[in-house]
């Protein structure tokens, strides 16, 4: 008998996947103590992982986790955005409105933005 637990959502490569099916993954035999467990994958974007346990006598029985499969980082396009802005937030605002992003896996990948550094304007004689 073969009993699976949970895997994660995503996996840089299919052996983490594959490794992490394994650890969900108990078998018991009536005769074998413990039954060999190996793994395979198809797919990547939507993949299944699928665990074999198999006895001594070359029995086995199967399970089946749906997960991804992406180690790939999104492509990432900028373009240009004004030199100064009255706030952070309004700079990272602009940063985001001239960025995309295309991925093989995600349709949509996020885009965040975080400001490193800020100008001060130098005080002026008169400036109060």
């Amino acid at each position: 008998m073969v009993t699976k637990t949970s895997i994660a959502a995503c996996y840089p490569t299919a052996a983490a996947a594959e490794a992490a099916a394994i650890a969900a993954t108990s078998a018991t035999d009536n005769c074998t103590t413990s039954p060999a467990l190996t793994a395979s994958t198809v797919g990547t974007c939507s993949a299944t992982v699928t665990v074999r346990a198999t006895d001594e006598c070359g029995n086995f029985a199967e399970v089946s986790y749906s997960t991804r499969i992406d180690g790939g980082n999104p492509m990432v396009t900028k373009t240009s955005i004004a030199a100064c802005y009255p706030t952070a937030a309004a700079a990272e605002a602009a940063a985001i409105a001239a960025t995309s992003a295309t991925d093989n896996c995600t349709t949509s990948p996020a885009l965040t933005a975080s400001t490193v550094g800020t100008a001060v304007r130098p005080s002026r004689s008169g400036d109060r």
